[in-house]
């Protein structure tokens, strides 16, 4: 029967060729790492009030694997996305350009032109808070965001 790999399962995967024959087989080798062991990365939002450039996300000291960036708007309206690792290989995106925080794909490296958008106003502060954990051994993202108020709350 078919099985679907966790996060940091290692297998040694064997090819044998005989003449016009291929054969393909693997075994699951032992775990090295527990999953919630393994690097979660650092994260960078890149966004149009920015001009794109790759800004690192602050992890948050009392919750591991929670991340989060303050942005003030430079006009109306705003753009971004998630970055691991600063690679355009690893972006975490919407679906389509959505204010929808629940659209969620990635990372890869499908998504140039979909990105969350912000519907502020110029010089509106917002706090954009990024999670990425392993639960029941993969890993899962959630990007939340919010405006802050006066008092810096």
């Amino acid at each position: 029967p078919a099985s679907r790999g966790g996060v940091g399962e290692r297998y040694r995967v064997r090819l044998t060729i005989a003449g016009k024959w291929r054969r393909l087989d693997w075994e699951r080798l032992e775990p090295v790492l527990e999953p919630s062991a393994l690097d979660i990365g650092r994260y960078y939002i890149s966004s149009d009030w920015n001009g794109w450039v790759l800004e690192e996300m602050v992890p948050d000291a009392s919750e591991e694997g929670m991340f989060q960036a303050e942005v003030s708007l430079q006009r109306t309206g705003g753009r971004f996305q998630i970055l691991r690792n600063r690679d355009y290989a690893q972006v975490f995106h919407p679906s389509r350009l959505s204010q929808d925080c629940e659209d969620m794909r990635g990372p890869d490296e499908g998504g140039y032109g979909l990105d969350w958008y912000l519907g502020g106003a110029l010089g509106e502060r917002l706090r954009i808070s990024f999670e990425r954990r392993s639960k029941g051994g993969a890993y899962v993202a959630q990007v939340v965001w919010r405006r802050i108020d006066a008092v810096g709350t």
